[in-house]
């Protein structure tokens, strides 16, 4: 829960990732299974979400609507999520829990 802002994306060649924390990109996950999406703080997009069984014993979730920056495979770390859609030849998108 709460609301991670999107920092870094990065593709499937070496190198090919980048920088978008100045893209202002952030999701705020609520506790009704609600979400929402917001660029520079005005919201883009409100879905429903769910955490489903992915591949390679991962989590993944649904989203209705889908939301594009959270494909793949959800991988933690400290105050960071990844969502891992690299595999697929898609993108990774990194978000920081914000304070």
């Amino acid at each position: 829960m709460g609301i991670w802002d999107r920092i870094f994306e990065g593709g499937t060649n070496p190198g090919s990732g980048r920088d978008v924390s100045n893209q202002e990109i952030s999701i705020e996950f609520k506790i009704d299974s609600s979400l929402i999406v917001r660029n520079n703080e005005s919201t883009t997009q409100i879905a429903q979400w769910q955490i489903v069984n992915g591949d390679a014993d991962l989590f993944s979730h649904e989203a209705e609507p889908y939301v594009n920056y959270l494909g793949g495979r959800i991988m933690f770390c400290d105050d960071l999520v990844l969502f891992n859609d690299s595999y697929r030849d898609l993108v990774d998108n990194y978000f920081r829990k914000r304070e």
